[in-house]
């Protein structure tokens, strides 16, 4: 009695394992991979239109017309914007603007006409790093971390105008 009480108690155990090792013995399904992901841009590449160039920051400054925030600028608004911009550039109160004090307060405010989008990004991000934010986290581009760092130390040292990186840049170009 003893005998038969202990195989009918050691039957599931010796199932478990035979049903163990045929899984074993039976040859492995292939892992699946997920598909890889695939980005295309559109072909072929298309510039960026004069147009555009010139039509965006347009676009920009009249968005900032937008006084109550509905995404609307209406003649209002529109006027009151241009009055406001007149009346930050006519520094001098003349009434009138000679394009080249135009120039002098776009350079102060909108940034130096001779710096390219890019190099106006990589400004703002060193800039920022200077506030304690971080490349990657705060503000994002595809460039390294090392440009940004060297943007970081332009402003740190020339301050945060566009002539600093650009002083910066004509240093190392005269080290060569």
């Amino acid at each position: 009695m003893f005998c038969h009480g202990g195989a009918m108690s050691a039957l599931p155990l010796l199932l478990s394992l035979a049903a163990a090792a045929a899984a074993a013995a039976a040859p492995a399904a292939p892992a699946q991979e997920p598909p890889p992901i695939v980005v295309r841009a559109p072909e072929p590449a298309q510039p960026q239109t004069p147009a555009t160039m010139v039509v965006e920051p347009v676009a920009m400054m009249i968005a900032t017309f937008d006084a109550n925030g509905d995404a609307l600028v209406d003649r209002s608004e529109m006027i009151d914007g241009v009055r406001a911009s007149f009346e930050a550039i006519d520094t001098a109160h003349t009434g009138a603007l000679r394009y080249i004090a135009y120039s002098d307060w776009a350079a102060t405010f909108l940034g130096d006409a001779n710096a390219d989008i890019d190099e106006q990004l990589y400004s703002l991000i060193g800039n920022a790093m200077l506030d304690g934010k971080l490349p990657f986290v705060d503000l994002w581009d595809r460039k390294p971390f090392g440009l940004f760092l060297l943007y970081a130390l332009a402003h740190a040292i020339g301050g945060p105008s566009p002539l600093a990186y650009q002083l910066f840049a004509t240093g190392f170009a005269v080290l060569g």
